[in-house]
């Protein structure tokens, strides 16, 4: 029945297929003393695995890789390895085989290291690789680019989706996949001081402008944030302010990358994380 309704329906059905099925279990996950309290490689679904320990490898040496790039904060080196490979930012992904003359649906996936694959994901078994799949199987000729970076928060990937389209790439589907990342900056603001609550940043903020006031680079620099730009949120905060920057920046995102839709002709879809 889902192949019965509109190309827009149809690849969104398979994303959401897509992360249930990533998301299935065979076995029941034991009791979390919290999030994160169950390694990548102790997992029910990766334990004793003979490629675990080499992916895990690979993806550290992808993270000690970041480095500082214009506009996004931060970015991944090329990397090339076994089962973690990256090229120009972007994650080597399956791609189905297209009929000669048969012009593919370009795709374009952005997130933070749950797009990217950081648990443990080999290239052939991110979401962009499973979505793929899905879509070869539904008769769907697809291109799929995995744009997903440790760290990324929704406003980051809307700007690196800025940054390609005005030079000239286009996608016919942009698809956003957050809220950890998001959650986790607007919690930071609010706890840390480290941005003003409810302005777009992104979670290497602080790191880099302590960098350069430690570089002395700039005299009379300080390591302090700048007054809010966009937010009229006062201190002290509460838990329902800190719910009002998340959804704020979010929806800034979706405006902008919505108007770059409609000024280049392509679609964009929001997906938000499930979290504990």
């Amino acid at each position: 029945s889902l192949l019965e309704g509109n190309p827009h329906s149809v690849l969104e059905g398979m994303i959401i297929g897509g992360a249930r099925l990533l998301s299935s279990r065979s076995e029941p996950v034991p009791e979390l003393a919290g999030t994160g309290s169950v390694g990548p490689g102790e997992s029910p679904a990766l334990r004793d695995l003979p490629w675990v320990g080499e992916v895990l490898q690979e993806t550290s040496e992808v993270a000690q890789g970041i480095v500082y790039a214009p506009f996004v904060g931060s970015t991944l080196r090329d990397h090339e390895g076994v089962y973690v490979n990256v090229e120009d930012r972007v994650r080597q992904s399956y791609q189905p085989s297209v009929v000669a003359g048969e012009k593919p649906l370009e795709i374009w996936f952005f997130g933070g290291s749950t797009m990217f694959g950081f648990d443990a994901q080999r290239d052939l078994h991110t979401i962009p690789s499973e979505f793929a799949r899905l879509a070869e199987q539904a008769g769907i000729p697809v291109r799929v680019r995995n744009y997903g970076s440790p760290g990324y928060v929704n406003f980051q990937e809307t700007v690196l989706l800025g940054l390609l389209t005005s030079a000239g790439q286009r996608p016919d589907l942009a698809v956003f996949y957050d809220g950890v990342n998001d959650q986790s900056l607007q919690l930071l603001n609010a706890v840390g001081g480290i941005n003003a609550l409810g302005d777009p940043a992104d979670l290497g903020t602080s790191q880099q402008r302590n960098a350069l006031f430690g570089s002395g680079a700039v005299p009379g620099g300080s390591p302090e944030p700048p007054a809010a730009f966009t937010s009229d949120l006062q201190r002290p905060y509460s838990a329902d302010d800190v719910v009002q920057a998340v959804n704020s920046v979010y929806a800034q995102g979706m405006d902008v990358a919505s108007a770059m839709g409609e000024r280049h002709g392509f679609d964009a879809m929001w997906f938000w994380q499930p979290t504990l």
